[in-house]
């Protein structure tokens, strides 16, 4: 089998993923919701890789925030809103 296949009992079993995509779990551009954004792309040799990245504190008022633009995985840095702080990922 090529293109990712494997053959099961006789038969050509391909996994289907929408090459290139990306899903962010917070929904976008949210300090105040931990999320993980996620991509799917193909390599140089045509293969399927995924990737991953949470949103995380830089510092103790801002946040490193993946988001999707389209099919591809960008970041910025938010900081939090007056009297907040960064906790996990989020301000809190």
């Amino acid at each position: 089998c090529e293109n990712g296949c494997e053959e099961i009992e006789g038969v050509a079993q391909c996994r289907t993923q929408a090459v290139p995509s990306c899903t962010d779990s917070d929904g976008g551009k949210n300090r105040n919701v931990k999320g993980t954004t996620t991509t799917f792309k193909k390599n140089s040799k045509d293969q399927v890789f995924q990737e991953s990245k949470e949103d995380r504190c830089w510092g103790l008022r801002k946040v490193d925030e993946y988001y999707c633009s389209g099919t591809t995985m960008k970041h910025t840095t938010l900081t939090c809103s007056l009297g907040k702080r960064c906790r996990d990922g989020v301000c809190a």
